[in-house]
């Protein structure tokens, strides 16, 4: 017979059991309460080398997720944009104790600056991540005193879109501001530029491509040189230019004056300087589209070189409308028309073509062709359609009014003489050069036959003669024969409902060497302060252009 435990005994083993769950209560209380209130060294220093491996990990954890951003090149090899990390600075007030915040701030002053007193407010709250700075290049001492402060952390993971040719380009390139907005070709080509990421923590991304532009660094410093000289002359709104390759379509420079710096766009909020006027701005081409009165009419045989042309003593009052020369011209051949640029004369064989004609021709040298240029912002020709006309528009059409055209399309009209009668595709991408390894070059393309080889002969001849006779060959570089034509329009005034003769916006177009063409310039300057023609203003800002590019080419 089993015997009986005693009710004292069972007591005994009870009370033991409740101390000993008593006192494990008791030392996980004693571990919360060390861990969240008195933090002892050893979890302090766990949770710091914690923290500190995720803020280490930054860039990498960024590299691996998100795309470097591909550079942009010139044709010449030279860099023109690129991603450079600066300094992000940032604190943990967590790790600042309380005898630490006067020398931390006082680390911080003159980085911080106006900052100075919200950081020190996040640090009296105990932020986990105060930003302290971002995009800054402190130098080797400071970082080195930055980092030998507990809480504070110096990480060259800031990512800044850098270029370094300055303002070089700057209307071709535009810019990528710390927002991700963009503009010019880094926000045509964004998508090549800026690759593919990824979420799936086996793969790496696809870092973006680097596009190489037609833009030859070397034009286009001549070409802004000669910008910068006509703006300083002439002091004008703005002056533009372009440079192109006439038998492939390639921009081998484009620009404006004034121009931008695109390492300081903040600097040019609000600001027109940063517009590419070259292609952004649209008005009225005057004389310069005389060009396709021109072409069309020897395409057409509707006048020969040689054919007279009574132009009136320079006055015509075609279809109810007065229209005048700047000379007082009598008989003039067709040549002759063209090198004292009669608006007489020209109105004279627009009338023998006809308004669906000439309005063909138009279309066909691409004024009204749709936007194929890759940058953006491009203004659009505006030409009214020809069943629109009132009967005067064949009269001030022809002559290069009651229309708006940019200077690159007008520019580009000027490439179909210039290499035979082809109208060539623009482009301001030579290739593109992936990621991966593979490449991709962009390929010239005509988009139509506008003039037969002949007729296009024919237009480079007048227009040699142009330049060498009724400019007296001030366009021509010295030794390199030049093709081509001034354009002098007035200015509308919307609010007057008239034409402001004291506005005016000069043009000159002119390829060379003129017999076999390698370079088209276009100059365009909007309201110069002096100098009453585009002979006086702009021709001279092509000839220094010119000069240099000529030099360049080996012509």
């Amino acid at each position: 017979m089993e015997k009986p435990v005693s009710i004292k005994k069972g007591n005994r083993y009870g009370k033991i059991l409740f101390a000993l769950a008593c006192a494990g209560y008791l030392v996980i209380a004693i571990r919360l309460i060390n861990i969240q209130v008195f933090r002892d060294s050893r979890s302090l220093e766990a949770t710091t080398n914690r923290y500190q491996r995720v803020v280490d990990n930054t860039l990498a954890t960024e590299r691996r997720f998100r795309p470097l951003r591909g550079n942009i090149y010139s044709r010449n090899g030279s860099l023109m944009a690129t991603t450079l990390y600066h300094y992000r600075i940032f604190a943990d007030g967590s790790l600042i104790g309380p005898g630490e915040k006067e020398k931390t701030l006082a680390l911080l002053g003159d980085i911080a600056g106006d900052e100075l007193k919200r950081i020190s407010r996040e640090i009296e709250r105990k932020s986990r991540y105060i930003p302290v700075a971002r995009r800054v290049e402190p130098d080797a001492e400071e970082i080195a005193a930055l980092n030998a402060c507990r809480g504070i952390f110096v990480r060259e993971d800031d990512a800044v879109r850098y270029y370094p040719m300055g303002s070089l380009g700057a209307h071709v390139l535009g810019y990528v501001n710390y927002a991700g907005q963009s503009t010019g070709a880094e926000k045509a080509f964004d998508m090549l530029l800026s690759g593919v990421g990824v979420t799936d923590m086996n793969a790496l991304p696809d870092d973006g491509a680097d596009v190489v532009l037609t833009v030859d660094t070397n034009i286009q410093y001549f070409l802004e040189e000669a910008l910068r000289w006509g703006y300083e002359e002439f002091s004008p709104l703005s002056v533009s230019g372009v440079v192109l390759d006439p038998k492939t379509g390639e921009i081998l420079a484009m620009g404006s004056f004034p121009s931008f710096d695109p390492n300081r766009f903040f600097d040019y909020a609000g600001s027109d300087k940063v517009i590419n006027r070259a292609i952004a701005h649209s008005f009225e081409p005057g004389s310069s589209f005389k060009l396709v009165t021109l072409a069309a009419a020897l395409q057409e045989d509707a006048a020969g070189e040689t054919d007279i042309i009574d132009c009136e003593g320079g006055v015509i009052n075609y279809k109810g409308e007065w229209i005048r020369d700047t000379l007082v011209n009598k008989k003039l051949t067709f040549s002759e028309v063209f090198q004292r640029s009669s608006n007489v004369g020209v109105i004279k064989l627009a009338d023998k073509l006809g308004k669906e004609k000439l309005y063909y021709y138009a279309k066909l040298f691409g004024f009204t062709e749709k936007k194929s240029l890759e940058l953006p912002n491009e203004a659009m020709c505006r030409i009214k359609d020809v069943e629109k006309w009132v009967p005067a528009e064949l009269g001030t059409f022809s002559i290069g009014y009651g229309m708006a055209v940019n200077l690159l399309r007008l520019t580009a009209a000027y490439t179909v003489p210039a290499n035979g009668g082809l109208l060539p595709e623009l482009h301001v991408v030579n290739r593109v050069d992936y990621s991966r390894g593979a490449t991709y070059h962009v390929k010239p393309v005509m988009i139509r036959r506008v003039l037969d080889k002949n007729a296009a002969s024919r237009v480079r001849k007048i227009l040699r003669d142009v330049v060498e006779k009724g400019l007296n060959d001030k366009a021509s570089p010295r030794g390199v024969p030049v093709a081509g034509k001034t354009g002098t329009a007035t200015k509308y005034d919307s609010s007057r409902n008239q034409y402001d003769r004291s506005r005016v916006v000069g043009t000159f177009i002119g390829f060379f060497p003129a017999d076999d063409p390698q370079y088209v310039i276009g100059i365009m300057m909007d309201e110069p302060s002096k100098g009453g023609y585009a002979s006086q203003f702009a021709v001279p800002v092509f000839k220094k252009a010119a000069e240099q590019v000529a030099r360049y080419g080996g012509l």
